[in-house]
């Protein structure tokens, strides 16, 4: 995704943002969903600056649980 390290993150996404996720780590990207409204993804990261800037800049409905 973005220059670092690699990581396997899991992140909690509000369902809006399915398409954001899918246009970021493609169409076979695990998703499970996470009560009525939000669902979580399990993704392969590169940990770095820009990648807390595009978690950051979705806003308040954007969690990452691990690691």
């Amino acid at each position: 995704m973005f220059g670092g390290s690699e990581e396997t993150v899991r992140i909690r996404f509000h369902n809006r943002f399915v398409g954001v996720v899918i246009d970021r780590f493609g169409k076979n990207v695990p998703l499970r969903p996470d009560g009525d409204e939000h669902f979580t993804a399990r993704v392969e990261v590169a940990v770095s600056e820009q990648f807390f800037g595009w978690i950051t800049g979705l806003g308040r409905d954007v969690q990452i649980l691990s690691p």
